[in-house]
């Protein structure tokens, strides 16, 4: 598909045109887009999906261009004017990184950066989000798509000549071209927009640099609504003073028929305060569109009033003025934000430029391109109820809604047939960095419960329509749960081997209470299981046959109350104490000995009982004599080691070791074992009796 577009050269045009590229009988690959600055022919282009934009990165493109006649035929040959674009290095992105008010410096750091790792989110990967990022800002800015690879500035372009440009990527898979002549203000696009750049949170990098400063730049955003025999044009400008500056100016709109000429269709300037009539009295938004324009607060030589005070009504007025356009046509129309073009054939594909005189950058102007077909205004979306308790909250998409309706109108009937309105005034919702929305929502408090009510909500879109109704109904419900119970008595019957519960109500039984439920858990704050069948409300107690239930535990009781809608609460847990008379058992295998520094190593197997804290170890060097304990703590280990003095005429020491269980019993002493001291003593000294001589000799 080829598009005539306007071109003179340091003029204020552009265009944004798809042509085609294919391969292997696909849709076209690459987009081309192209203006004329002061310097030259900006031509830009970029692969439609982030996976063949990364592809041909490397690779690159060649750019040449050919001149042709008023037709599109060609003349003479074709000229290469670049070969290999590929994106700057990453050192060239360090040194430029102030180009383009700031921007190359994160364009930069998104190619090459390292250490940059976008947020995990469910919209896109990685290349998907560079894609969007990057590419989107090719699109409008020449500097940054001859950065990274994707754009090129024809300096030698002769004014009045017409021009065919060829994008073709290196690897010779892809290519698109786009012919450039020289009528004025020419316009084209092939249908939609084909590619639509997202970002996770709905801000590219140059709406995050405009969030920044304290206004965004000069610019124009325009929409428009089909109605096959007419076309609605509605538009804004950006900022206060260039509302201000546009209001005296007057906007220029420029229209052509699919790949026609682009003419000056009109210019639009707020009314004239001699057509405000009594007339617009019924439209209470067109009222304050006047009162904006021709009211004393509108003129900001106020005497007595501060610089500031004067400039907060001028910002006011300022957004109270786009406000009341989106609200009401006949507003938009006495603010010059609305045109009528009913000079239009139904299924035509119209193009249409909205700008101002003080435009300098033309993709700052209103640009529309659409097919006059009519379509339906669609119904609000994902409407939905969430039940209270006397209460219904009526929801619906954020996301969704938002780009289709600026306020919202809220029925409700009983039977129905006959609805009343909830909202006497369009309902808006308001938005800001500090107060995002998560979704739309409306409260309604019916007090009642069990009874149906039937809503419709309608949105208003920015041409002062009003949507068909998204419809639903919906009951409020009991949510209060009755008033738990106080458990009056729990404990143990042991020669019954049952535990008892008792319960009592605070203030009376709910008129609404349908049974009670007992539960048990071994901890307070733990899983509570029930442990008796669903109750009747008459019940206040409840015995349960202990059994073979282990009763070396901890014991905590609950009683749930649950009303007839299955709201439940529960008591405060009560915990019965199972006395713990029973000592462990000892364990059964302990062994030691003593190291050539006499310290005592023992070791023993753990008892097998379950409700075992520790040990406590015993010595003596008779095995007749009461022993002593060594240690002065419960052992939590099933090692111990000790130093005992090396001097002892004693060969043997004597250990056992007793078990110790969760409620302090202390069981029998283990089997009593023998351990060989260290053998360091020498034999006790003689002691000499007596000597005498006896036949000649010593007698000792």
């Amino acid at each position: 598909m080829n598009f005539l577009i306007n071109i003179r050269k340091g003029g204020l045009v552009f265009l944004l045109l798809l042509t085609y590229s294919l391969m292997q009988g696909q849709e076209a690959s690459i987009i081309v887009q192209s203006r004329t600055t002061s310097e030259g022919m900006a031509v830009n282009w970029f692969p439609t999906s982030p996976q063949l934009w990364k592809s041909l990165m490397t690779q690159g493109y060649r750019v040449s261009r050919v001149e042709i006649d008023t037709m599109g035929n060609e003349i003479g040959a074709s000229v290469v004017l670049a070969n290999n674009l590929t994106p700057k290095d990453s050192s060239w992105f360090v040194v430029n990184g102030n180009l383009s008010d700031g921007l190359m410096e994160p364009i930069g750091a998104l190619m090459y950066d390292p250490q940059f790792d976008f947020p995990e989110n469910d919209l896109m990967d990685d290349t998907e989000m560079k894609y969007n990022f990057i590419v989107y800002e090719t699109t409008r800015d020449i500097q940054i798509a001859n950065a990274v690879g994707l754009g090129f500035l024809d300096s030698t372009v002769v004014e009045d000549k017409h021009y065919k440009y060829d994008i073709t990527a290196v690897n010779g898979g892809y290519s698109a071209f786009v012919r450039i002549t020289n009528l004025y203000y020419n316009y084209g696009q092939s249908g939609e927009n084909p590619v639509e750049f997202t970002f996770p949170d709905g801000r590219s990098l140059s709406d995050m640099l405009a969030a920044a400063r304290p206004y965004d730049p000069d610019r124009i955003v325009a929409m428009s609504r089909m109605y096959g025999d007419s076309i609605v044009l509605r538009w804004g400008p950006t900022n206060p003073k260039f509302w201000k500056r546009a209001m005296e100016e007057g906007y220029k709109i420029y229209k052509s028929v699919g790949d026609g000429e682009l003419e000056l269709l009109t210019t639009v300037k707020p009314w004239p305060e001699s057509e405000i009539k009594e007339s617009i009295a019924s439209d209470s938004m067109a009222l304050v569109a006047a009162g904006i324009l021709y009211s004393d607060n509108s003129k900001y030589n106020i005497q007595d009033m501060s610089i500031g005070d004067q400039i907060a009504i001028f910002e006011n007025n300022y957004g109270f003025s786009l406000y009341a356009a989106e609200r009401s046509p006949l507003a938009a129309d006495i603010l010059g934000l609305r045109y009528v073009d009913k000079d239009v054939m139904k299924d035509s594909l119209y193009n249409y430029i909205i700008t101002t005189e003080s435009i300098i950058d033309p993709f700052h102007t209103g640009r529309i391109s659409k097919t006059n077909t009519y379509v339906p205004v669609p119904q609000p979306y994902d409407l939905t109820v969430v039940t209270g308790d006397k209460a219904l909250t009526l929801v619906w998409n954020l996301a969704k809604n938002k780009k289709e309706f600026v306020a919202y109108s809220l029925e409700r009937s009983e039977d129905g047939q006959n609805y009343e309105s909830l909202t006497k005034k369009p309902l808006v919702f308001i938005e800001t960095d500090r107060l995002p929305l998560v979704e739309y929502s409306f409260l309604d408090s019916v007090g009642v419960n069990n009874k149906t009510f039937y809503y419709r909500l309608r949105g208003y879109n920015s041409f002062g329509e009003l949507s068909e109704a998204a419809e639903i109904e919906a009951q409020a419900r009991d949510l209060t749960p009755p008033t738990p119970v106080v458990i009056v008595q729990s404990r143990y019957l042991k020669t019954a081997n049952q535990f008892s519960i008792e319960w009592a109500e605070q203030n009376g039984q709910a008129e609404d209470l349908a049974n009670y439920q007992v539960l048990m858990s071994d901890h307070p704050e733990g899983q509570f299981n029930a442990i008796s069948p669903v109750l009747e409300k008459e019940a206040t107690s409840f015995v349960l046959d202990v059994g073979d239930l282990d009763l070396d535990q901890a014991f905590f009781f609950t009683v749930i109350s649950q009303d007839i809608n299955g709201n439940i609460s529960r008591a405060y847990p009560s915990q019965i104490a199972v006395p713990d008379l029973t000592a462990p058992l000892p364990p059964e295998v302990l062994v030691g000995y003593v190291d050539t520094f006499s310290v005592v190593h023992l070791t023993w197997e753990h008892s097998t009982s379950k409700d075992v804290s520790g040990y406590w170890l015993y010595w003596s060097d008779d095995p007749k004599a009461e022993m002593a304990p060594v240690n002065n703590e419960l052992l939590t280990t099933n090692t111990y080691a000790w130093y005992i003095d090396e001097k002892s005429f004693n060969d043997y020491i004597y250990l056992c070791i007793r078990a110790e269980d969760d409620a302090y019993n202390r069981g029998v002493p283990s089997k009593v074992i023998k351990v060989a001291r260290l053998d360091v003593m020498p034999p006790v000294d003689p002691i000499m009796e007596s000597v005498s001589p006896e036949n000649g000799q010593m007698q000792i």
